[in-house]
């Protein structure tokens, strides 16, 4: 179509993303978003990785996890474009996060996701940039 912007989906550089970063969430927050994990956030981002993971974090101050959620959010948004349920794969993937207040997610899990996304602005995965929009109460893809 003639003036129309690609989506990420069609973008030609979009499929060897995603067969890099899909199931490696520590690769996505070192090399798209500039991350220096520590050894917590590496176990976190390891365990995170698998199609079908179901993780939880135990609460504690120092642990890095806001940062590491920050860049998990960006993950599922920018290189999980099909979700699993049960046995089945389906177009879309879907990424809640959740605290006692929403300002708690907003300065916390937000603010780490705009800082990564400072980083990749930077970086030579600029051209995601055009594909995805980040919000005060939600993130999501364009198209």
């Amino acid at each position: 179509m003639a003036g129309s912007k690609l989506t990420l989906l069609d973008d030609p550089r979009y499929p060897d993303f995603v067969e890099r970063y899909y199931a490696d969430a520590l690769r996505f927050a070192v090399e798209v978003c500039g991350m220096l994990p520590s050894a917590d956030q590496i176990e976190l981002l390891t365990e995170i990785s698998a199609p079908t993971a179901r993780v939880s974090v135990v609460s504690g101050t120092t642990t890095g996890k806001t940062a590491a959620f920050g860049r998990i959010v960006l993950w599922s948004l920018l290189a999980q474009p099909y979700a699993h349920y049960e046995d089945k794969i389906e177009i879309g993937s879907n990424t809640y996060v959740g605290a006692a207040r929403l300002d708690q997610v907003a300065d916390g899990v937000w603010k780490e996701a705009s800082d990564a996304d400072l980083a990749i602005a930077s970086g030579p995965f600029a051209w995601l940039r055009d594909h995805y929009t980040i919000m005060k109460e939600r993130m999501y893809v364009r198209g």
